[in-house]
C-alpha cells in the first residue's frame, strides 16, 4: 500500500522539477531584440538653388515589437529645416515627405542633408550641391 503512494509523491516531484526546468529555459532565452528601419525613397534632390523649395521622401518602419511614437528632424547643414512625427505599430511603415529651401549659402557649396531620429542615435545622411 506504501509502494503506491511513494510512487506517486516521486511522479509528483519529476512533474514539478519538469516544470520548473522549463520555466527557467524559457525565461533565460532572451527575447529579440527590436529596431527600427529608416531609409530613403526615391530621387533625392542632388543640386539646389537658393529660394526654392524642396522636398524628398524617406521611410520608416518599425520592428521594434511595441508601437512607437517617432520623431524626427531634418538638418539641411547645421541648421534643423524640418521636423515631424510618426505614431506606427508593431511591423507598420510609414513613407514621410521632408522640405526644405536654401536661404544664404555660396554657390558650389556642398551640404549634407540629414534625417535624425530623437531618442534612437539614428540618422541618414544625402549630399546636396548648392547652385
Amino acid at each position: 500500500m506504501d509502494l503506491p503512494r511513494d510512487f506517486l509523491g516521486g511522479a509528483i516531484i519529476f512533474l514539478i522539477l519538469i516544470a520548473l526546468i522549463l520555466l527557467a529555459l524559457n525565461l533565460a532565452v532572451p527575447s529579440q531584440p527590436g529596431l527600427t528601419e529608416l531609409y530613403f525613397i526615391g530621387d533625392l534632390p542632388k543640386q539646389v538653388e537658393p529660394g526654392q523649395k524642396y522636398n524628398f521622401s524617406f521611410g520608416i518602419r518599425n520592428l521594434e515589437n511595441t508601437a512607437m511614437n517617432y520623431s524626427f528632424a531634418v538638418d539641411l547643414g547645421p541648421s534643423q529645416v524640418d521636423q515631424g512625427t510618426a505614431a506606427l505599430a508593431p511591423g507598420q511603415a510609414a513613407v514621410m515627405t521632408a522640405r526644405f529651401s536654401v536661404t544664404d549659402a555660396a554657390q558650389n557649396t556642398s551640404l549634407p542633408v540629414t534625417i535624425r531620429l530623437a531618442g534612437k542615435n539614428q540618422k541618414i545622411i544625402f549630399w546636396t550641391v548648392i547652385q
